[in-house]
């Protein structure tokens, strides 16, 4: 009886550390998803931050902030990136969208699309997401988002002078 106690507890232990490694090292960006939004990415990136506001989730996020740095320099081309769809969502609609680069800060309209996560307590309150306004409101630094609908959408925040990525998934709440 002790034995399997403690074989029960073994696994649990190691499927425990199993959970945990795959949340702190998981990447919601590729290589791809890169070269989309930077015409001369060659695949030297960082993930420096991610957290899930939400918890636990197993990678079907709800709302999450991602940070990148580019050990490398990458330029604005502000013709990228062309969305044709983007985690699996097709694009119909791409004016209204997706946008391309755009320079900061964002107009009111835009603003709007965003600002329950940009406006949420949680993610002001995080050590990365309490800055976020300020570089969004940089006139040096760009932004670009994929909107599906107000449940669902990737907004992105290029720092250009520390040649940093943020990347905000929001898929439901």
């Amino acid at each position: 009886m002790k034995n399997k106690f403690l074989l029960s507890m073994l696994l649990m232990g190691v499927l425990g550390g199993i959970i945990y490694y795959n949340e702190k090292t998981y990447n919601p960006l590729n290589a791809t998803d890169f070269q989309k939004l930077f015409p001369n990415y060659r695949g030297n990136v960082d993930k420096i931050y991610g957290k899930d506001f939400i918890g636990l989730s197993f990678h079907n996020e709800l709302f999450e902030l991602y940070l990148y740095k580019m050990m490398e320099n990458v330029s604005i081309n502000e013709n990228y990136p062309k969305f044709e769809e983007w985690e699996k969502n097709e694009i119909i609609n791409k004016k209204e969208n997706s946008s391309t680069w755009k320079k900061c800060p964002m107009d009111i309209k835009e603003k709007e699309k965003f600002k329950d996560v940009i406006d949420s307590e949680v993610f002001k309150q995080d050590m990365y997401g309490k800055n976020f306004n300020a570089i969004l409101n940089d006139s040096n630094n760009y932004y670009t988002y994929v909107y599906i609908n107000e449940l669902e959408y990737y907004f992105f925040l290029f720092n250009k002078d520390k040649e940093e990525l943020y990347y905000i998934r929001r898929k439901g709440w």
